[in-house]
């Protein structure tokens, strides 16, 4: 009998067990570039040194401090964070996730804008990936609506010039070394990632009806939509990092339950307090411009940490 009940009780346990939610995340950091030549035919080293740095730090912090598996990660770094790996671990993150489910999409790496008339500020933010391939804000939006859809909490950090404009079109939000292409002529090279909503239509609303867990989702930007951002070489004993990230992990550290706002307020407020301390000593420092930013799907959302429930 004694068994009996040790059995069920572990069946129970077991079950209890499985229905919790899980984290899934795609962590990518591209440093290599390589280089291509300016207007003049010069060579233009776009390399960067803290990118791979900042997955890894992510990939830690979701692990260390969020419970998630390292088996649930993907990571994608340098040549291989390519157009078709970055798709295939999107539509990983939305086969995989189940209601109640988080996912994160972690990038540090180039972004730029690309050249948009229907934009309010004519221009569409993008990043850019190992390949050259371009990873538009439309395809960002349309992502975490599709995994709101199907209950799933979906959660994108972005280190990358621009990356304020990342998810558009996101509906209604509650707003409160220069990683940064610039603007960005397209060609062959660097042809816009093709992922429309169409192509994802075997993906999307695996849950419908009223009673349809809801979901939620949120963008950790590094800077405003027209701000470039800062990738910071070694520093001591500090290994290179983008400044966002940095400051990001710093916070998260501290305390992983602090909630979306609260972040934001702490990590600007260092900034200023950075370039307040630097420009007393270096008078002709023209401060960190990047004023990182956040969008939500709900102001509840907003209140909660990188990782819902958490």
């Amino acid at each position: 009998m004694k068994l009996k009940r040790f059995l069920a009780a572990a069946i129970i346990a077991g079950l209890s067990a499985a229905s919790f939610a899980e984290t899934y995340a795609v962590c990518i950091g591209i440093n290599q570039y390589g280089s291509s030549k300016d207007a003049d035919g010069h060579e233009v080293d776009h390399n960067l040194r803290g990118a791979v740095n900042d997955a890894n730090s992510m990939r830690d912090i979701l692990v260390k401090h969020y419970g998630a598996h390292e088996g649930n990660i993907k990571m994608l770094r340098d040549k291989d964070a390519d157009a078709d790996n970055v798709v295939d671990g999107i539509r990983w993150l939305i086969k995989t996730a189940k209601p109640g489910d988080q996912v994160v999409f972690a990038f540090s790496g180039h972004g730029g804008r690309l050249e948009d008339k229907d934009e309010p500020d004519g221009h569409e933010s993008v990043i850019v990936l190992a390949d050259g391939k371009l990873l538009p804000g439309k395809l960002m939006g349309e992502f975490a609506k599709m995994e709101a859809a199907n209950g799933v909490h979906a959660t994108i950090v972005l280190d990358s010039c621009f990356s304020g404009g990342m998810s558009r079109p996101g509906g209604e939000m509650f707003q409160p070394r220069l990683k940064s292409y610039g603007d960005i002529k397209v060609g062959p090279r660097s042809k816009k990632v093709d992922l429309t909503k169409a192509s994802m239509a075997n993906l999307v609303l695996r849950t419908k009806g009223d009673e349809a867990p809801k979901g939620s989702y949120a963008f950790y930007y590094a800077g405003k939509a027209d701000q470039p951002t800062i990738d910071l070489p070694q520093l001591g004993d500090t290994p290179p990092h983008g400044l966002f990230t940095t400051l990001l992990m710093s916070v998260i550290e501290d305390n992983p339950k602090t909630p979306m706002t609260d972040m934001f307020e702490a990590i600007n407020a260092t900034i200023a307090a950075l370039n307040k301390q630097i420009k007393e000593k270096r008078p002709d420092f023209e401060g960190f411009k990047q004023a990182p930013d956040f969008e939500a799907s709900t102001e509840a959302r907003a209140k909660q940490p990188l990782v819902v429930g958490s």
